[in-house]
């Protein structure tokens, strides 16, 4: 049975895997890589890898 704290501390987990992979997929954008080559090279979604990018172009404004 999972107890609260495990639910907790997965979900946390899950958010900071999440962030540290969007972490790099903006460092590859920064660094002149397309995002379709971003696609290619890491197996996630254009789409997610072009809302990480829209999001950060827009925070950077």
């Amino acid at each position: 049975m999972c107890t609260l704290s495990d639910a907790i501390l997965e979900q946390g987990l899950e958010q900071g895997l999440e962030r540290g992979i969007a972490t790099v997929i903006l460092r590859m954008l920064q660094n002149g890589k397309a995002p379709e080559e971003i696609a290619e090279l890491t197996g996630y979604d254009i789409a997610y890898i072009r809302q990480i990018h829209h999001q950060n172009t827009i925070e950077a404004k």
